[in-house]
């Protein structure tokens, strides 16, 4: 196994539409189907952390809930989800509107796992890949490669596929060095439908029980930012 692979929805969340009785209040969800970043300004041989972080600051504002206001009375209210997330009421999302969610905790993740990664001279690229295809960890290379793609999903998305890659990397460690085959930790596997459903597709059809097994693992902790960061203190130092 030469690469591990995380796939992330980055094509498949589902546009849908909703309305709320008693209201003038119309609620519309929907998601880009395609990040082209055609016009981005993040180069991809150039790791520059500010810019990232910046670009995912941006994304996570054009992401967020907003009322548009039709001006004959009628207002529409907004969001991005994907078929497996439950839908938000109205009063939550103009509560969310009103106050935007703050993802501060998430950048200081991003931030200081960059910086703790080149410390273990990790090298960090970004590049363009298919679209479901969000990051790769290459051992042999000590070398991270993440989807410029996924900037658009916004800094939650993007800290939890860097999450899991980290995840990864500890899985080397454990094996013996940065540089190892991975294996397993053996932490406690436990999958939503959201993640059985990512690990059924495609590039996911040929792998081995063993690469099955470490995806598993990754997934499973992939939400809990404090997972990643504490595999690696605990296998790689």
């Amino acid at each position: 196994m030469k690469r591990l692979i995380l796939v992330q929805l980055l094509a498949s969340l589902i546009p849908s539409a909703y309305t709320i009785p008693i209201s003038d209040i119309f609620i519309k969800t929907g998601f880009e189907e395609r990040f082209a970043f055609k016009n981005s300004s993040i180069s991809n041989d150039n790791f520059d952390i500010e810019k990232i972080l910046y670009e995912l600051r941006k994304s996570d504002k054009k992401n967020a809930p907003r009322l548009i206001n039709h001006g004959n009375g009628k207002k529409t209210i907004i969001y991005k989800t994907n078929q497996f997330k439950k839908n938000i009421g109205k009063s939550e999302l103009l509560n969310l509107i009103k106050n935007p969610k703050s993802f501060n905790d998430e950048q200081s993740f991003i931030k200081d796992s960059f910086e703790k990664l080149n410390k273990f001279g990790i090298k960090l690229n970004l590049i363009e890949d298919s679209e479901d295809i969000a990051a790769k960890w290459y051992p042999s290379e000590k070398k991270l490669t993440i989807n410029k793609n996924v900037i658009k999903l916004g800094s939650r998305i993007f800290a939890e596929v860097l999450n899991h890659e980290m995840i990864h990397i500890a899985q080397s460690c454990k094996a013996g060095s940065l540089q190892s085959y991975p294996s397993l930790i053996g932490l406690k596997v436990s999958l939503n439908i959201e993640k059985k459903y990512l690990l059924s597709k495609d590039i996911y059809k040929e792998i081995t029980k063993l690469e099955k097994s470490l995806e598993d693992e990754a997934y499973t902790y992939q939400t809990d930012l404090k997972m990643g960061k504490f595999l690696i203190e605990k296998y790689c130092t």
